[in-house]
């Protein structure tokens, strides 16, 4: 057993240090176009495992819209254009219907697959875009973002190990407890602190709340993520970073901090 965490935490450590840097430079050197590029990048590989998740759990989608949909989404957000966001939900809605309608087997499953599909385009594509409009306010925020997760997630994880006695909610993520919560929070907290103090400078009573509501974000996104697994019978989304399972295990947490995080700056003026 304590060789298999070795091992784990080994390819988490190695993939983190290969990864992090180069991230870290293209958020900071990246022009608005190339960076619209590389988050579309990772969008498209998130919305690709979310897809082979729901036909794991044994429903299906429709694959056009989707596809469009994941491109004009973040087109949108990119452009900072209100009618082509609006133009896209036409779009993805009529088209879904339409080949639904239009199909060999318009009767089947019907419901369950429009529906499917109009989750599939929102899901990842619609949250993951707010990364961009808060790099547009200022790209702080991003890395803010990112500490205040990795600090509650570390914090939950060690923590939890150690201590964690009562399940948080088990028939969906049954290693998780109460008590890694706690911490996390705490951790989470502390990260947000540390990091407002040195770039951001946000103040006391907006660091405490904005770390808070990405901490809870967060845990909400994390959980969504693992009730899909859970209902497609796997452990990862995917195998493309070593130790760390798929894109959209990456970016769970991101999904629901990023918009909360978004709104929380920009209501606010900071």
């Amino acid at each position: 057993m304590s060789r298999f965490l070795t091992n784990e935490k080994l390819k988490r450590i190695i993939t983190a240090v290969l990864l992090i840097p180069p991230l870290i430079v293209a958020v900071i050197k990246l022009n608005h176009f190339w960076f619209f590029i590389l988050l579309l990048v990772f969008i498209y590989i998130a919305t690709y495992e979310f897809s082979k998740l729901i036909e794991a759990g044994g429903s299906k989608y429709l694959k056009i819209p989707t596809y469009i949909g994941t491109f004009l989404i973040p087109y949108g957000f990119y452009l900072n254009d209100f009618k082509l966001f609006l133009l896209t939900v036409f779009v993805v809605s009529f088209m879904s219907l339409c080949i639904k309608l239009l199909g060999n087997q318009p009767l089947e499953s019907t419901f369950n697959t429009v529906g499917i599909t109009f989750l599939n385009v929102f899901y990842v594509p619609f949250f993951f875009s707010f990364i961009m409009l808060l790099r547009n306010i200022n790209y702080h925020y991003i890395f803010y973002l990112f500490v205040i997760i990795f600090a509650s997630d570390t914090f939950a994880y060690f923590f939890g190990i150690k201590f964690g006695k009562h399940r948080l909610y088990e028939i969906i993520s049954p290693k998780k407890s109460i008590e890694g919560l706690v911490a996390g929070i705490l951790g989470g907290i502390i990260g947000g602190f540390i990091y407002s103090e040195i770039f951001l400078d946000i103040g006391i009573l907006y660091t405490l709340i904005s770390s808070i509501l990405v901490i809870f974000a967060g845990v909400i996104g994390d959980l969504t993520e693992s009730m899909f697994k859970r209902k497609a019978g796997v452990k990862d989304s995917g195998n493309i970073f070593p130790g760390h399972g798929g894109m959209l295990d990456r970016v769970d947490a991101l999904l629901f901090g990023a918009p909360v995080l978004y709104f929380f700056v920009s209501s606010l003026g900071l």
